[in-house]
């Protein structure tokens, strides 16, 4: 790495901060030691060719990224979906026995999403290298909510409670990926989920075994499933391929069209999903799984989530990029007492959000700034 460049990036890692899921992208053996606690993806691992968006980093450094000849504006898109920023170098095209793909610049079609540059004093290849700083599309955690409008329980008589736990969130400003049980919704919940502003649709099975569970759950007297009458179950185990293709095919379609709006992440009741479904998943266009089991990476990219509970168990050390509550169990908080943990939790959010957006502005002010010294 040239020292104008070490120097800047030396300067820039300092104001990461809250910025902790840092990702190195073929990184050289200097900027490895400059952010150690980065994960390194290099090409055989991601080769920018197709999107990961089980990938998700609040910064990415790839110094090199625009000078590979490949480098073009679908690739770098790419990359943008799995981060909050992007810091590379811009190169002008070299001359004098450089290869004309030795330099690389942010494409026109990406020109809007440059925060900020700054020159650097000497490029590896003569002047004119800058440092840019471009916003990725992440921006708020990933925040998955399964259960909407129930998952075996008997749906509630009055869905305003669980109506106003999802409202909580969208009225802040967080998305949540909603795992919707297709099969139970009926206009007025449509209606409801038509409503928020920031809800990301997300497939959560088709009928969660609910017609063959709550009826059980009743007859029990467990409607909550306090003693555990339901276990856990696979919901498409003894069904065929076929027919599971045709139940998850029209139910991403209708959802769809009734939400007017793309639903490409699929939540499996139970986190359970073996590699015949997977396989539907992707002939359907799932491009995301979220599950907590098990899933055959190499059919379609999925995310374990690193918290998984409820908003009484998060708490102010809680370092989480991809969170899991359910709609449930936010009722079953509620309803035992508990009025202020999932406030608490919203708190905790919209702070770390602010936190980060901070973050990348004192980067772009920084590189604006750059001189190396």
């Amino acid at each position: 790495m040239a020292a104008d460049a070490r120097s800047v990036l030396e300067r820039l890692r300092g104001l990461a901060g809250p910025l902790r899921r840092l990702a190195l992208v073929a990184p050289s053996r200097d900027e490895r030691a400059l952010f150690p606690s980065a994960e390194v993806l290099t090409a055989a691992e991601w080769d920018l060719g197709s999107p990961r968006p089980d990938l998700r980093f609040d910064l990415v450094v790839a110094p090199r990224v625009l000078h590979d000849p490949r480098a073009q504006a679908a690739r770098l898109r790419n990359l943008l979906r799995s981060c909050r920023a992007l810091l590379t170098i811009e190169r002008p095209p070299s001359s004098g026995g450089v290869s004309p793909g030795a330099g690389g610049t942010v494409p026109a079609a990406l020109a809007d999403r440059v925060i900020a540059r700054g020159p650097l004093d000497r490029g590896a290849h003569g002047a004119g290298d800058t440092v840019v700083l471009v916003r990725g599309e992440l921006d708020a955690p990933l925040i998955r909510m399964d259960d909407y409008p129930t998952g075996v329980r008997p749906i509630l008589p009055d869905l305003a409670p669980l109506h106003a736990i999802v409202r909580s969130f969208d009225d802040r400003g967080l998305p949540v990926a909603l795992g919707i049980v297709p099969a139970l919704l009926d206009p007025s919940m449509v209606g409801f989920l038509r409503s928020l502003r920031h809800l990301v649709p997300a497939l959560h099975g088709f009928d969660h075994g609910y017609f063959r569970y709550a009826p059980r759950l009743r007859r029990s007297g467990d409607p909550y499933n306090e003693r555990g009458t339901v276990g856990q179950f696979d919901e498409f185990r003894w069904q065929r391929a076929r027919t599971v293709e045709r139940k998850l095919g029209e139910a991403k379609r209708r959802l769809e069209d009734e939400l007017a709006r793309p639903v490409t992440i699929y939540v499996p009741p139970c986190n359970r999903v073996d590699g015949r479904t997977a396989r539907v998943l992707r002939r359907v266009g799932f491009e995301l799984c979220l599950c907590d089991g098990a899933v055959p990476a190499d059919i379609i990219p999925w995310r374990r989530s690193d918290f998984y509970g409820r908003s009484s168990e998060f708490g102010p050390e809680t370092d989480a990029e991809v969170i899991t509550l359910h709609a449930t169990w936010e009722w079953d908080v509620r309803r035992t007492g508990d009025t202020r943990s999932l406030s608490l939790m919203l708190e905790l959010l919209v702070g770390s959000l602010a936190a980060k957006r901070a973050a990348i502005e004192r980067l772009a002010s920084e590189v604006s700034a750059s001189r190396a010294g």
